[in-house]
Order: structure tokens, then sequence, then C-alpha cells
């Protein structure tokens, strides 16, 4: 059943025009892989009952991804609103999607430009024996692109919004807990020296906002992404 969904979703996509010709061309190289699996209907696959074999790491990450564009694709030849897999409820899964895709993306549109890795980052710490040392968590980042010099560190939260109402005045304020967090890595990642910048990437619907400031010394910038735009202006949204 979950190569059926694959397949599935591979003919779909390869039937879609607004997909660009590099990643048709990668889709349909795929196709010898599924000569041997039947055939399911969009709707069909989009309703089947599948579950990832947890020793399979290429599994866990394709069938949400295949049942994604199957959701969407169903929306659009019916003119309305995505009906998401069940699934999709799971805030913390649909958090590792959108860190998956920007970290995707950042690999895939920068190419050989850069390094693009979720990178771990540790504190300078000493302590009296390694028990105790041990005790201290290793910190990773989503995104660390490394550059021509320079380092660049994108925290992505599936978040409700960028801003929380102060609890003494009411005012919108960016979430401090979030920005503490991006301003740890900064810190700990400019020790060689390089320049470092980061940004904190939200996932939105319907809300455009942005920010950019410089924090203890660091660029850094706040951004929505609108997953409910089309690709072609989602694609820019990344880009830029």
């Amino acid at each position: 059943t979950e190569n059926r969904v694959l397949l599935a979703a591979l003919r779909a996509l390869l039937a879609d025009s607004s997909i660009e010709a590099t990643t048709r061309a990668q889709l349909r190289a795929l196709l010898p892989s599924f000569e041997q699996v039947s055939m399911l209907s969009v709707g069909d696959a989009l309703r089947a009952p599948v579950k990832a074999p947890r020793e399979n790491r290429h599994y866990i990450a394709a069938l949400p991804l295949a049942q994604l564009a199957l959701a969407a694709i169903v929306s659009e030849r019916r003119g309305g609103r995505t009906q998401l897999p069940e699934w999709a409820r799971d805030e913390a899964r649909m958090a590792s999607i959108f860190e998956g895709f920007v970290r995707g993306a950042a690999a895939y549109y920068l190419g050989s430009a850069a390094r693009v890795s979720a990178k771990q980052l540790r504190f300078n710490v000493s302590a009296q024996d390694a028990a105790m040392e041990a005790l201290v968590p290793i910190m990773k980042t989503d995104v660390f692109i490394e550059r021509e010099g320079a380092a660049r560190i994108l925290e992505c939260k599936y978040y409700q919004s960028p801003l929380a109402l102060s609890h003494r005045s009411e005012a919108a304020r960016l979430r401090n807990d979030h920005l503490y967090q991006l301003l740890t890595y900064l810190r700990i990642a400019a020790r060689d020296g390089r320049p470092v910048s980061g940004a904190l990437v939200y996932a939105r619907v319907d809300q455009d906002f942005g920010a950019t400031l410089t924090l203890e010394g660091f660029d850094v910038e706040v951004h929505c992404v609108d997953l409910g735009q089309s690709w072609a202006a989602l694609r820019e949204t990344v880009l830029r």
C-alpha cells in the first residue's frame, strides 16, 4: 500500500504543469522503481491507511510528503479547501515537516554555493567530572548555512503567531523564548570569528509579517512563510 501511495503521488505530480522541468525529470527517473506496483487513484491513495516502517527513514520522509501533495491536488481539482490527512493534526509532526522543507529548500536552491545542515552546537562548559558535563544538553539548529566565510542560522517555528501579548501591557511583542534560543545559537556559532546572522521563520497562512533588527550585535530577521499561497509565490518567499 505504501508503494502504491508513493506511485500515485509521483504520477499526479508529473501531470502537474506547475512542476519545474528539473524536478519533473527527477520524478520521472523514479518511475522504473515502481514497475511492479499497481496503481491507485488519487482519491484512494489519499484515503489509504499507510504506516511507514520505522527502520526505513526514506519511507518516513516520503509518505507524508506524498500525502500532502495528493491532498493539494484533490483540493485544486475540487476547487475547495485542502483536506489534509488525519496525522496533519499533530503539530509536532507538522513542525518537523516544515523544518525539513525549509532546510531542503535551502540545500536545493543554494546548491554547491553553500553547506546546509542541522548543525549541533555545544556550550563551552567545564565541570568536576565527565558525568557532570554530560548533564549539559547539546543544541541542534534547524538550518545552518555556511558559505563564503559566513554563517546563517534559521530557526523554523510552526506556531500560532510570531507575536505574543505581554501580560503587563497587552502589547504585542516578539516571543522572548524564540529570541533567546536564536541568540544563544548565534553567540556560540560566532566563537570562530566569522560573521553570523540569524532568522526566525514562522509557518503561517494569510499572515504577512517581517522584522529586521540588530540583536546584541547580530543581524536578526523574522519572517512568516504563508503556506496558503500559490507554489510560485511560496517559492519566491523561500528564495527571499
